[in-house]
């Protein structure tokens, strides 16, 4: 009883932390920020850039779509659309972007009868996204026409080091093989982790079956690759409407570094957290605090179209189970 009781409790005490560390990161923001001179730069956006920017996000998600599509085609590729359009609600409504994770595996899973498979292809297709993020954020650092600090760099190639590491460690034979018996053993000795031990079992097995495929995981870095391309370009072109001049390669480390500070879970939605990074970086190149945080404003909102996308496609779902629940 008691230790049920505590469970609802540490999730309020979570989500209360991360509100507080998202209003103490604005807070440090804000304070240093002219509203007047954010107001100009807001005022400054014009209809059909910002009408692109939206139009290039929604061609991303196609790509996204794609490039899981291809680690695990059992699906339509428009119902896998739609698993990752309520994935994006998902990670934005709950704490954390694992949830929206959590949510297509379960029901992608569910439907076809191969939870492990799609976890799997879940997990990689993440890892070799961030795999194409950090690719062009080194090219971007070798061709940047502006100085990228050292510490910018060693957080990249940490980064680096830690996907390739996660992505090659399970293609070991012996590895595996010695993560799946201590899996098996965990599970005899304790009956409660039997259920967990198969799916982890399950899971481990699914990993190094994709694994061994190099082509399919080449293929879904380049299109990793493209993904991230497009999430530059229509930076870049809000960015412009703004009065931020900033070249592809600069935005290509300055993204890069950016994505993987919202991978941190550390607040709800990466408030705080995005709003901090734009102008701690941005201002690295020169461009004030009231631009970079108009910039970082402006790209939240196309994302929340997404999120909204999600959250429409969540609720008919809903009302079609409440009027088909044996289906």
């Amino acid at each position: 009883m008691t230790h049920k009781g505590l469970r609802p409790n540490q999730g309020i005490v979570k989500r209360a932390f991360k509100v507080i560390v998202a209003l103490l990161l604005l807070w440090l923001v804000v304070r240093n920020l002219n509203l007047e001179a954010l107001v100009a730069a807001l005022q400054r956006l014009r209809f059909w850039p910002v009408t692109g920017a939206i139009a290039i996000f929604f061609l991303s998600c196609c790509v996204a779509t794609s490039k899981w599509r291809l680690l695990w085609p059992k699906a339509p590729w428009l119902e896998m659309l739609k698993a990752n359009f309520i994935g994006q609600f998902y990670s934005t409504a709950l704490p954390g972007q694992i949830a929206g994770e959590v949510v297509k595996t379960y029901r992608l899973g569910q439907r076809f009868s191969d939870t492990a498979a799609v976890a799997a292809s879940v997990l990689v297709d993440r890892a070799t996204g961030i795999v194409g993020l950090l690719l062009l954020a080194f090219v971007g650092v070798l061709l940047s026409k502006t100085s990228v600090p050292g510490a910018a760099v060693a957080v990249l190639v940490g980064s680096a080091a830690a996907v390739m590491a996660a992505l090659c460690a399970i293609s070991v034979p012996r590895l595996a093989d010695t993560a799946k018996s201590v899996i098996e053993r965990l599970g005899d000795r304790w009956r409660l982790l039997r259920g967990l031990g198969g799916a982890l079992t399950a899971l481990l097995l699914a990993w190094k079956t994709l694994m061994s495929r190099p082509r399919f995981i080449v293929g879904s870095i380049c299109l990793g690759i493209a993904f991230q391309a497009l999430g530059i370009f229509a930076h870049l072109i809000v960015a412009s409407t703004l009065g931020i001049e900033i070249g592809f390669f600069e935005w290509s480390w300055i993204f890069g570094l950016v994505s993987l500070l919202l991978l941190l879970p550390v607040t709800i939605a990466g408030i705080g957290v995005r709003e901090g990074s734009y102008a701690g970086l941005l201002g690295m190149v020169g461009v004030s605090i009231e631009k970079a945080v108009a910039l970082s404003l402006v790209m939240f909102g196309i994302s929340l179209l997404g999120v909204a996308v999600g959250g429409l496609l969540e609720l008919a779902h809903s009302v079609q189970s409440r009027s088909h629940p044996h289906r």
